[in-house]
């Protein structure tokens, strides 16, 4: 099996990967709460602590260590063949290195070990949508809520089915019923906003808006509601979310860009717009799109000789680049 991306679902796995348990949390956080010489420490002593192997293997899947994590694993496998927590992370190393076959193995397993347990089916259900083999993704999502009803997760994966097959009521649906269990859900308030956001709904505001207040570290949630206000004309509230994320994310050039955006098109401050976009390119110098707005903000400011060398550049790294060549066209027009 070989994970395929959605273009619909794209956005949203790669704000779940992380897979939404208590136990990935742990993982997580697992370099503040055992630091990995500590783990040592314990191993050495004992060899046989299959716990003590199971948390260095989630510092080693959390530090990118997808070997020695299979090592700890399968070390703790052999010490207890039917802990269904450390099939779960097996899983989970699997995902991370792209071994999909592998990862449904070691689901299939959890799911065969504690049958009334949801965790092992939703993330079924969310391999197989990744696989864009969404009939199996929603059968595994259903069984997960045969489980437990009450089950958040299960809600979203459906949801994002719904939305890979463009069935976005009930995808919707499906995202506000995961809301109704879990109201500090990041992932659902963010497709809301956006889903909301492509319907011109002015629901979007709202979704998004708590989601920037419950997770004001997550700055995709601030950068959404940044845009969201850019394309309502409220370039005031766009411009001081943008300006809150250079504090965050002070060299992320999709900030910087359109911070250089508003200045160029909304508030006409074009020296500005210069410097903004001089920074992306920064950090991207093949950023094509913050190049060619820092010739158009040129031409705006009548250096006509200098935005044609930049049209040029543009031309230069991207071949037929239309609106360079229509600048270009428009230059000549003003000779």
């Amino acid at each position: 099996m070989k994970i395929k991306w959605p273009f619909l679902v794209l956005i949203a796995f790669l704000t779940i990967m992380s897979c939404q348990s208590d136990q990935a949390d742990e993982g997580k956080n697992l370099t503040t709460v055992k630091e990995l010489d500590e783990l040592n420490k314990l191993i050495s002593n004992n060899h046989s602590d299959k716990d003590a192997l199971h948390q260095r293997a989630k510092y080693y899947l959390a530090t990118a260590n997808y070997e020695d994590a299979l090592s700890d694993l399968n070390k703790a496998l052999q010490l207890d063949g039917k802990n269904i927590d450390f099939y779960l992370t097996l899983a989970e190393v699997y995902l991370k290195m792209g071994q999909a076959e592998a990862c449904s193995g070691a689901l299939q397993q959890a799911s065969i070990l504690d049958p009334q347990n949801p965790v092992p089916f939703f993330r079924l259900a969310e391999l197989y949508l990744m696989m864009d083999e969404k009939a199996s993704a929603m059968i595994y999502a259903d069984r997960s809520l045969a489980v437990q009803s009450f089950n958040p997760d299960a809600l979203f994966v459906k949801g994002l089915i719904y939305l890979a097959n463009t069935d976005t009521s009930n995808a919707v649906r499906n995202f506000e019923l995961a809301l109704s269990q879990r109201e500090a859900f990041f992932e659902a308030l963010m497709q809301l906003g956006i889903i909301h956001t492509i319907r011109h709904n002015p629901l979007a505001e709202q979704y998004l808006l708590k989601a920037v207040r419950l997770f004001p570290e997550q700055y995709k949630g601030r950068y959404q509601l940044a845009l969201y206000y850019q394309e309502n004309d409220r370039v005031e509230d766009a411009e001081l979310h943008y300006d809150t994320l250079l504090q965050l994310v002070p060299d992320n050039k999709f900030v910087l860009f359109n911070l250089g955006y508003l200045n160029l098109v909304y508030l006409n401050q074009y020296e500005k717009a210069i410097r903004y976009f001089e920074d992306a390119l920064l950090n991207d110098p093949n950023y094509v799109d913050a190049l060619y707005n820092k010739g158009r903000a040129m031409e705006e400011l009548g250096q006509y000789a200098n935005a044609r060398e930049v049209y040029q550049e543009v031309l230069r790294r991207e071949t037929n680049h239309p609106l360079a060549i229509e600048a270009l066209n428009r230059l000549d027009n003003r000779r």
